[in-house]
């Protein structure tokens, strides 16, 4: 079984410690971004994933100067929330309600992701551990 993940979601504090290179988490995840581009340039199929939800919460809007590098750096994409994906996180979020939003979103992108298998980079790994638990795909949850 391939364990390498085909897709890497990133939750709002993970996006926070890459666009900080002061914050404490930074090594972390660059690391964890470091890895998965060095893997690109192998061809392997991966990509980074952050949810809209999670780039309005780190405060990340790419049309922001200071917002390049990060954007350069981690070559994520975007994933929208739609009415099905709005659907799904409030599925989620009645199972584990004590769940953020963000959280829950960033739980129905890994289940929606088309690459698996999926790592989320967390710095709440118990909440994301407890949605995973009611996913429909397996999830790593990577606590940085």
């Amino acid at each position: 079984m391939n364990t390498r993940p085909g897709t890497v979601v990133l939750d709002n504090e993970a996006v926070q410690a890459l666009a900080d290179v002061h914050h404490p988490k930074h090594p972390a995840a660059l690391a964890v971004v470091e890895v998965t581009n060095q893997r690109r340039t192998r061809s392997e199929r991966v990509r980074i994933v952050v949810p809209a939800a999670v780039r309005i919460e780190a405060g990340w809007d790419r049309t922001e100067p200071a917002a390049a590098e990060l954007s350069r750096v981690s070559r994520a994409i975007d994933a929208n929330l739609d009415g099905a994906a709005a659907n799904r996180g409030v599925q989620l979020r009645r199972l584990v309600p004590e769940a953020s939003v963000v959280d829950v979103t960033v739980a129905q992108v890994a289940e929606a992701a088309d690459r698996q298998p999926v790592t989320v980079v967390t710095s709440d790994g118990d909440d994301l551990t407890r949605l995973a638990g009611y996913l429909d795909v397996p999830v790593i949850v990577a606590t940085i």
